[in-house]
C-alpha cells in the first residue's frame, strides 16, 4: 500500500528542513524564527561550537582573553541550555502512565513470556522439541535471582489502573463493568489475552 499524500508531504517538507544546503540554512532559519519547545539538532549546533573553537584562539596578544571566541561559545551553549528548560505543550496521560508502570512492575518467567509468544503468534511449522528440564541448582538460582516485587507498590499502581479504567470505560459511571463495557476494554488491550478465557457470564 502506496504512503498517503499527505504523509510524503510531511516527508518531503522534513527532509528539505534538515538539507545539508547552505550549511543547514533551512534549519537555522527555522530555528531561529521558532521560540517555545523545541527539538534542536544537536549535530548542527556542535559543529558550530567546533567551528568556533578550531577558528578563533582563546587568547590574544600580551595575554588578554578572546572575548568575542568567548560570547560566541556562551551563545551557542545559552540556547541549548534555555531549550531544555521549556516543557513541551502537552500534558502526560497519567491513566496511560499508570497502566505501563503496572505492567512493567509485573515479572514474567521465560516460559510464560514463551507462552504468551505462541498464543500471540502460534507456530505452523511443526512442532518444536520440549525445552530442555532445569537442573535443582539452576532452578533454586532463578528463583533466587527473581526480583522481588514491592506488594504495596503494585497495589497503588494496579488501584490508579483500576480508576483509570472505570473513569474511561464506565460508559454509564454505574461503578460496574458491563459485558459491553468489558469488550471494549479487552478490544483496547488486546495483549490481555487471558481475558478472552473468562466465563462470559461472569
Amino acid at each position: 500500500m502506496p504512503p498517503h499524500p499527505t504523509t510524503l508531504q510531511i516527508s518531503d517538507s522534513l527532509t528539505e528542513l534538515v538539507t545539508t544546503c547552505s550549511n543547514y540554512s533551512n534549519y537555522r532559519k527555522c530555528f531561529a524564527e521558532s521560540s517555545g519547545f523545541r527539538f534542536p539538532i544537536l549535530g548542527v549546533h556542535l559543529k558550530d561550537l567546533l567551528a568556533v573553537h578550531l577558528a578563533l584562539p582563546d587568547w590574544l596578544e600580551k595575554g588578554r582573553v578572546n572575548v568575542a571566541k568567548m560570547q560566541q561559545l556562551y551563545s551557542i551553549l545559552n540556547e541549548l541550555i534555555h531549550i531544555q528548560s521549556l516543557p513541551p505543550r502537552i500534558e502526560p496521560s497519567m491513566d496511560l502512565v499508570n497502566l505501563l508502570t503496572v505492567s512493567l512492575d509485573q515479572f514474567h518467567t521465560d516460559d510464560e513470556i514463551y507462552k504468551l509468544s505462541l498464543l500471540r503468534e502460534p507456530r505452523k511449522a511443526a512442532p518444536s522439541s520440549p525445552t530442555p528440564p532445569k537442573s535443582p541448582v539452576i532452578n533454586e538460582w532463578a528463583s533466587a535471582a527473581k526480583p522481588k516485587t514491592d506488594p504495596e507498590l503494585i497495589n497503588k499502581h494496579i488501584l490508579k489502573m483500576v480508576e483509570s479504567v472505570f473513569r474511561n470505560f464506565d460508559v454509564d459511571q454505574d461503578g460496574y463493568i458491563s459485558q459491553k463495557e468489558f469488550s471494549i476494554i479487552s478490544s483496547n488491550f488486546p495483549y490481555l489475552d487471558r481475558f478472552s478465557v473468562l466465563d462470559e457470564n461472569k
